[in-house]
């Protein structure tokens, strides 16, 4: 046999081998397992053609890869550890984009594990959709998989990580900016007076694509996307995160569909998501950054704020725009990443100069300048006015789209449309006036939420409540994260709509849905799953929705309270019985309920608690503290004296 499947290796790469036109698959080889689009002889071909190499049997250690759309169970079940089940697609779109794209983004196994996510999006049509569903749905690790492949999860994540990261900068400051010495060129001997321009909008241009493109060099000036689906069969959609301008000259935009993309542009080139250098990158900028001040206000992973003024007062430097090139110049020599700067005297010019910079470029709005300038901007252009906001506007006030429009209503009008609030906001902005925000103002999180609107497809009321654990795993994690607990929790969960198709056009979307949403308050503030998860059921219970019409489900904590250097292990499920607060214990020490006293000790701990209650309740000078696991905090409070008296007491009957 072994001579039978050498003969049949050799005539199959040797003999029928066609002449390479590239090297993209050079030392890959592949086994195809089934059926699959395109076919075997397809691929052998394709592999062929591009330097790799076609097993006709599979053989453990020397295959690469298995070439398969899905698997039976019994060989899912067989798969030993370093087995790769890969999706056709990888090979066609490889070729397509002329390199060989990530494995991660079309495994469909991996050491025997099913990669839910890209499972679920390269099946084939609706074939075991409901297996597929509820496998998903059952998957230990699905949460994990959802948010390790969500791209506004990065982003939200790494923004609060950045927002961290700087707070940490300042908390720690030293006054040593090393970076400074690159301006001393700019150093001027008749500085009398800092420049009113100093605040800077740092936005760097098409961000994920910078990043993806310092992979792949051959790419630049291609028409490139970021996407989660490398489909070249214009049925995709997956949407687009971010696309060079090559690709937005063409009428590419972020968030539209794949399907959409290709139709105006079909040689779009569609790369995967890169998460940790994303992350990597980004904390590079903001390194970078706080090299030359600390005067940082973090937006997200890839825009930022900086104010230069007290550097340029401690330097001398009156020319800001040359403090930027250089700034620039390091940011793109370092990571390979263009930005775009805006400078102004407030947050709100300063990002309105940044249309004006980009791409890959600078621009000041002076002083003098700003209300000439503001009169011609876009009202959309303003930062927190929307499609809603726009429309209530041109119902209430006629068309309108420039800033000059909008300057002719009265604030009263404006307020009595959009609130007190929000109509003094818009008023004050569209004359270029931003007097209400803090530069260095320290951002409090005012929520904590885990939402999951793809692949929820349950049958058991069972299977929901188990999920909801996962959830709130995950939500126990961001609290340890942001050192908060929480005490009001919202369940929003999307049922479909009663007009909405059983087979969304997305794969597992969500398609349309109404949204359903109930609150409960937590009795203390907790960061505790257990806690969160037993009022996430009650919530689903008052709520009993038709479980196969599920097709998303939120959670979100608000209410939050910092707690510093407490980690959830030490923070109380419970605050009702003696055994709940000594259930709470530090590395330092055991559990207090464990530890077995001597009747003498009995005796005098008694006599110690009688007379210590006495005084506390004749005094009434005490007050209550939320208990640390330190064995002398739990006698400072009474109801923990007085419960321990009564046990003693019991245990001496």
């Amino acid at each position: 046999m072994k001579t039978k499947k050498a003969k049949l290796q050799y005539q199959v790469n040797v003999l029928d081998k066609h002449e390479n036109i590239s090297c993209i698959f050079k030392g890959i080889s592949i086994f195809v397992n089934g059926y699959t689009d395109p076919p075997a002889s397809e691929l052998r071909k394709l592999i062929h053609l591009h330097g790799g190499e076609f097993h006709i049997y599979y053989k453990y250690g020397t295959t690469t890869y298995t070439i398969a759309t899905h698997l039976a169970t019994d060989k899912v079940k067989k798969l030993r550890k370093g087995e790769k089940i890969i999706h056709p697609r990888w090979l066609t779109d490889s070729v397509k984009a002329g390199i060989r794209l990530r494995e991660d983004d079309y495994l469909l196994y991996k050491d025997g594990a099913l990669q839910t996510a890209v499972a679920k999006r390269l099946a084939v049509g609706n074939f075991g959709a409901s297996k597929v569903a509820q496998c998903a749905a059952n998957d230990p690790n699905f949460v994990n998989n959802f948010y390790e492949r969500s791209r506004l999860h990065l982003i939200s994540t790494l923004a609060q990580e950045m927002k961290h990261y700087v707070n940490e900068l300042r908390e720690n400051q030293s006054n040593n900016f090393p970076s400074r010495v690159r301006l001393q060129h700019l150093v001027d001997e008749n500085f009398a007076n800092s420049p009113k321009e100093t605040i800077c909008h740092i936005d760097l241009d098409c961000f994920f694509v910078s990043v993806a493109l310092r992979t792949h060099p051959e790419l630049i000036g291609k028409p490139v996307a970021i996407t989660h689906s490398r489909s070249t069969e214009g049925a995709g959609m997956s949407e687009i995160a971010s696309c060079s301008y090559e690709a937005r000259a063409r009428g590419v935009r972020n968030g539209c569909f794949i399907k959409e993309a290709r139709k105006v542009c079909p040689d779009l080139i569609c790369l995967p998501y890169q998460f940790d250098d994303y992350r990597h990158i980004s904390k590079e900028i903001y390194a970078i950054l706080s090299g030359y001040t600390l005067n940082i206000r973090a937006v997200s992973c890839d825009e930022m704020y900086v104010d230069l003024e007290s550097l340029c007062k401690e330097m001398h430097i009156a020319n800001v725009m040359e403090i930027i090139s250089v700034i620039r110049s390091e940011i793109l020599t370092k990571t390979g990443c263009n930005a775009s700067v805006g400078i102004g005297n407030t947050m709100l010019i300063a990002r309105i100069a940044t249309r004006h910079a980009k791409p890959n470029g600078q621009f000041m709005i002076k002083l003098d300048d700003i209300d000439e300038l503001i009169k011609k901007e876009k009202i959309s252009s303003l930062p927190g006015i929307g499609y809603n906001i726009c429309a209530k506007l041109k119902n209430a006030f006629g068309e309108m789209n420039l800033c000059e429009d909008l300057q002719k209503v009265s604030i009263n009008r404006l307020q009595n449309l959009l609130g007190e609030k929000i109509g003094t906001q818009i008023y004050n902005m569209c004359r270029g006036v931003d007097k209400e925000r803090n530069f260095l103002e320290k951002v409090v999180r005012k929520s904590i939420s885990c939402d999951i609107n793809y692949g929820i497809r349950f049958t058991k009321e069972d299977e929901v409540m188990e999920f909801l654990g996962k959830m709130c795993s995950e939500l126990e994690k961001k609290l340890h994260i942001a050192r908060m607990t929480a005490s009001t929790i919202t369940l929003r969960l999307l049922i479909r709509a009663p007009d909405a198709p059983l087979v969304t056009e997305k794969y597992l979307g969500c398609g349309k849905c109404d949204a359903i949403t109930r609150t409960a308050h937590v009795n203390g503030a907790t960061a505790n799953k257990a806690v969160l998860h037993a009022e996430a059921k009650k919530l689903m219970k008052a709520i009993n929705p038709l479980i196969c019409d599920l097709r998303g489900i939120g959670i979100q904590l608000t209410h939050l309270n910092e707690i510093p250097n407490v980690s959830i292990d030490e923070q109380p499920i419970n605050r009702n019985t003696l055994t709940q607060f000594f259930s709470v214990k530090s590395k330092a020490q055991q559990h207090i309920g464990k530890k077995k006293l001597k009747n003498e000790e009995d005796i005098a701990l008694e006599l110690a608690l009688k007379k210590s209650l006495k005084e506390s309740r004749r005094n009434r000078r005490y007050y209550k503290k939320t208990i640390h696991p330190v064995y002398r905090n739990y006698f400072e409070d009474e109801d923990v004296k007085a419960e321990f008296l009564r046990i003693l007491q019991q245990s001496n009957n």
